[in-house]
Formats: C-alpha cells, sequence, structure tokens
C-alpha cells in the first residue's frame, strides 16, 4: 500500500498550493506520486450538478454524496504500485462539514469504516476572514454552505467559521490531522509538513 497524505482546509487557505509543492519535492526526490483532487474524483461532476439541479439537502444526504465520491477511488488508491498519493481534500473534508451540521461524532466515524484513511494528514489553518481575502471576496454557493439546510443566511464569513471549528476539533482527538499555521509564508509551512514526513516516509 502506498503512503496516503491528505491536505485539508478552508476554501483559500492554500492547502493545493502545499499539495502540489510537496508532490513536485517528493518527485524530485525520486518517489513515484500521484496526486488526487476533488476534480479528479469521478462522482465530483455528478455531485455538483446534482446540488445546482436539487438545491439545498440534508447533512446526511450531502455526507453520502461525499462518501460516494471518495469511495469512488477506493480501489485506485488500493491498487497503486506507487509510493505516495496525496489527497487534495479526502475523508477529513467530510468529517469536518458533517460535524459542522452537529452530526453525532460516533455516527460519523461509523461510516468510515469501509475506507483507507490517511497515514498523515495536514490543515493548513487560517482564519475565514483570511480566506476571503485571498479569494478576493468572491465566493461560491458551495463556499458558503448554500447546499447545507442548516444553514439559512449563506454567509461564507459564518460557514466558513463553522468548518473551521470543526477541523479544530477533530485535531483535539485526532493526532493524524496536524494543524499547520497557514499565515506563515508558503516556504515555512512546506518547511513543516516536511519535518512532519520524516516520521513516515
Amino acid at each position: 500500500m502506498p503512503k496516503i497524505i491528505n491536505f485539508e482546509g478552508l476554501h483559500g487557505s492554500g492547502k493545493t498550493t502545499q499539495a502540489k509543492l510537496l508532490e513536485f519535492r517528493l518527485k524530485s526526490n525520486g518517489f513515484n506520486v500521484e496526486y488526487i483532487c476533488s476534480a479528479d474524483k469521478p462522482l465530483s461532476k455528478y455531485g455538483m450538478n446534482f446540488l445546482k439541479d436539487c438545491g439545498t439537502q440534508t447533512p446526511e444526504t450531502l455526507f453520502f454524496l461525499s462518501l460516494a465520491n471518495n469511495a469512488a477511488i477506493q480501489d485506485r488508491i488500493k491498487n497503486y504500485s506507487g509510493d505516495i498519493i496525496i489527497l487534495d481534500r479526502y475523508i477529513y473534508t467530510d468529517i469536518a462539514s458533517t460535524l459542522a451540521a452537529k452530526k453525532d461524532r460516533n455516527w460519523i466515524y461509523d461510516c468510515l469504516t469501509p475506507f483507507i484513511l490517511p497515514d498523515i494528514a495536514f490543515l493548513i489553518d487560517i482564519t475565514s476572514e483570511e480566506a476571503l481575502q485571498r479569494k478576493n471576496g468572491i465566493s461560491s454557493k458551495l463556499e458558503k454552505g448554500y447546499y447545507q439546510n442548516t444553514k439559512t443566511d449563506n454567509n461564507f464569513l459564518e460557514y466558513q467559521n463553522m468548518i473551521k471549528n470543526a477541523y479544530s476539533q477533530i485535531c483535539s482527538y485526532d493526532k493524524n490531522l496536524i494543524k499547520i499555521d497557514g499565515s506563515m509564508n508558503i516556504q515555512n509551512i512546506h518547511s513543516q509538513i516536511l519535518s512532519h514526513l520524516e516520521k513516515i516516509l
């Protein structure tokens, strides 16, 4: 089995920048690496089309839609013959968004039993205000929580704060999710990530 490295964070946190930077670094060092982002997953397009057509959904429906998308890449992970898979959003995204919707933690984790979990995950942690600034004040319906029917005002800052708090809750009990200060410069963040990876690579 390859080592699985997962990057998480608010929209605009810089997690994709760090995931791609790590991919380049590891490949330069001779590792065989595959990078998978949300757009690479087979059901992403269909899931977004469903939400655009049908509008807001229950937290459970959104959770299972996202789980189905991650289930669609399980064989790809199992059968990969290289060294490392980098996942730009994965299981922790599902956990955080569903915890933010006030769903039971034990129920969430029971649903994750069939999934391959990451060996290590990095939460690139910034404030929702900084995230919005990095996005030049522009946010999508998804980023505002529009499709989550427990939300009514569709406010980016409020919804992303809910997600941020959920991520922090996960970090308090799951030592595989490592919080990195995303306000640092890109190279300092990358250096911290490399330091943590020395333990598993």
